[in-house]
């Protein structure tokens, strides 16, 4: 502490004004919760709601806090404001759907960790730390990554031997590939660090970061790094022969960069034996996408449907071709392009505000990096970022790591001392704005409120994976008391509404083979009290999701599943009048609820739509054939069969039927 015994000093003072940001760079890319259902983005998602506010209140005790750019970040959150507000579900704009987070808490989240960088840049030795941690943490994101590709699963939440590419503890290549092409330039110009220890450390996290980025099969990202190799690569060349006594020559630098390519190469040769694949099928379904999103815009061209909505709005779009091309199986909730996300969200308003502060940010840098090699990686790293996004979409927890590095970048002044060979840049930081002292407790509030909202999440989100596993087992009764009151502790988690009406509606159809408690079906009290919770369960989720296509789907297979067929109908119809005009899913349940009401000719029409809307999917071609074998037409009925074995010659249920009737099978 300072003789007056109001803030710490000298190295003290700098560490704790480093270690949030540390710590955030750290813990972010690393931590997982395997007990969970979502196991990355929840507990990625609580340090993130703890840490960032508990930084910006070191700040602001111990200096100032900085946050450039105002006026436009005033602009962009404004307009998500606006729109969250006149969007189409409100609550999930605020808070962000389950899966994705990515609603206006994370743009405030992300506004945040910009002030954090921002108000931590101006000191060298803080940046140092930050940048270090970062390259060090990205080695071993990148070591997971090849592991897991080589057969062992560490992060111990999925299975490496039919995953085709590398996820580490990202829980996605995109995201992990966006990760790699941020760190990676900061592990490069490292390899021209004073110090030998890091240059062997840069060389080494390099390797398994370039190996990494190789094996998430990510194209954008890959772009993303050639775009940041041309911003860097001037830069080493320009400040080659400018290194410093202490800092290795032109020559060793070269042996390092060898010896990492020659450890890359060695690792690619050993993987090349496990056969890793990339799909190439996502390049084209990227285009199909694109081209969906275009009415989708023009519905609301102006606001936007709000933040996180794609995957209520975005199934309006879908046509017949692409439903053929890629299914409904998971429904498509993002346009896999930042310019046509932030339309379809915010508006034509949201991509002006947007991109003004992208290019106000763009500008600023552009005017202070000079030749300095760290804040060159940085802005490389950004550069990188940028252009992966144009491919794909963010993350609630991967971008506030990008806008704390922007933040750094903005305000340093010099950063010589991370790696030899720059030159200060131009000009002073941001002016700092002192804060009064009872903004340091606000800010610890808002960090005590990120534990709880976060950590209720994370509950949330175990239980509904221990749901889900007794679900998958059949006992399904022991699913729904896992999930009561599992809610309470997470506003929004509409998925566990979600979640308790499908299992209703599985209990409904199926009963619960692994439980020893009366079968519902054959108890009608029992089967209206978990009809009317299911409901219930939905009419709460649609309150915070509205007109979501998936829900309104759930609803019409559990009126389905208990037996009210007429609703049935009406509800699927309605999804196929305007949500999501070319659903199978909903041709092949509106096909099932029609012949149980006694409409042959609207069932036959519906299951030939459902099977003309997904060419791999046999479930709509087996109902024609059951029907029209009970109906008496054996012809009929033996083509429906066959047609399905030509999709899946696996199928049991036309494999069984051919061989009853005595007809060959095909191959047989």
């Amino acid at each position: 502490m300072a003789q007056d015994g109001t803030a710490p000093s000298g190295e003290g003072r700098v560490r704790l004004r480093a270690l949030p940001a540390v710590v955030l760079v750290v813990l972010v890319p690393l931590v997982w919760a395997p007990g969970a259902q979502n196991p990355f983005l929840t507990a990625k998602w609580l340090v993130a709601l703890v840490v960032v506010p508990t930084g910006l209140a070191v700040a602001a005790a111990t200096g100032r806090l900085r946050w450039p750019l105002d006026p436009w970040w005033a602009a962009w959150l404004g307009v998500l404001v606006l729109t969250s507000l006149t969007g189409v579900a409100p609550w999930l704009s605020l808070v962000g759907a389950p899966s994705r987070a990515t609603g206006l808490l994370a743009a405030v989240l992300a506004a945040g960790t910009f002030v954090l960088g921002a108000s931590t840049g101006d000191d060298p030795s803080v940046v140092r730390r930050i940048v270090r941690a970062a390259l060090a943490t990205g080695g071993v994101v990148g070591t997971i990554a090849i592991v897991e590709r080589l057969g062992l699963d560490l992060p111990g939440v999925g299975d490496p031997d039919h995953a085709s590419r590398a996820r580490a503890t990202w829980g996605s290549a995109t995201f992990l590939g966006g990760y790699l092409v941020v760190v990676l330039p900061l592990a490069v110009v490292h390899l021209r660090a004073a110090d030998r220890r890091w240059r062997r450390l840069a060389a080494a996290s390099t390797a398994t970061m370039g190996v990494a980025l190789l094996l998430t099969g990510t194209r954008g990202a890959w772009l993303g790094a050639l775009a940041a190799a041309a911003v860097l690569v001037p830069a080493l060349r320009r400040t080659g022969g400018r290194a410093s006594s202490a800092a290795p020559a032109p020559s060793s630098t070269r042996r390092l960069v060898v010896a990492g390519l020659a450890v890359a190469a060695v690792v690619l040769a050993a993987l090349a034996l496990t056969g890793p694949t990339l799909d190439r099928a996502s390049g084209s379904g990227r285009v199909d996408l694109w081209r969906t999103v275009v009415p989708v815009i023009g519905d609301r061209p102006l606001l936007g449907s709000g933040p996180d909505t794609q995957g209520i709005v975005l199934p309006s779009g879908i046509d017949d071709d692409f439903e053929r091309k890629h299914g409904s199986e998971e429904l498509h909730d993002r346009a896999h392009d930042l310019v046509l996300d932030t339309w379809v969200t915010s508006g034509l308003l949201g991509v002006l505000a947007l991109g003004g502060l992208l290019v106000a940010l763009g500008r600023h840098v552009v005017r202070r990096i000079g030749d300095q090699l760290v804040a060159r990686a940085l802005a490389a790293g950004l550069v990188a970022y940028l252009v992966h996004l144009l491919f794909a979409f963010g993350e609630a927890t991967l971008d506030p790591l990008v806008w704390l590095l922007a933040g750094l970048l903005v305000t340093a002044v010099s950063t010589d001392d991370l790696a030899d060979g720059g030159s200060a840049a131009d000009g002073e930081p941001a002016p700092a704005a002192r804060m009064p002292a009872w903004s340091v407790g606000a800010l610890g509030a808002v960090a005590v409120l990120g534990l709880l909202w976060g950590a209720g999440n994370l509950v949330a989100d175990v239980r509904l994976a221990r749901a889900v596993d007794h679900d998958e087992a059949g006992d399904r009764l022991a699913a729904l008391e896992e999930l009561d009151g599992a809610g309470a502790t997470a506003p929004g988690r509409f998925d566990i509404d979600q979640v308790r009406s499908r299992v209703a509606q599985r209990l409904l159809a199926g009963g619960s083979p692994g439980s020893a408690a009366p079968d519902p079906r054959r108890d009608p009290d029992a089967a209206a009290a978990l009809l009317a919770g299911a409901l219930a369960d939905l009419d709460a989720a649609e309150r915070i999701a509205p007109d979501d296509p998936d829900l309104l789907l759930d609803r019409a297979a559990l009126l389905d599943s208990a037996g009210r067929h007429a609703d049935a109908q009406r509800w699927f119809e309605r999804v196929l009048d305007g949500p999501y005009p070319s659903s199978s899913r909903a041709q092949l349940g509106l096909g099932t609820a029609a012949v149980a009401r006694g409409d042959a000719e609207l069932a036959v029409r519906a299951w030939e739509r459902a099977a003309a809307l997904d060419p791999d999917d046999t479930r709509a071609l087996d109902n024609l054939g059951t029907f029209h074998l009970q109906a008496g037409r054996t012809d009929a009925a033996v083509a429906a069969y066959r047609r399905a074995l030509a999709r899946d010659p696996r199928d049991g249920v036309a494999r069984q039927a051919l061989t009853e009737l005595g007809e060959p099978l095909p191959g047989g």
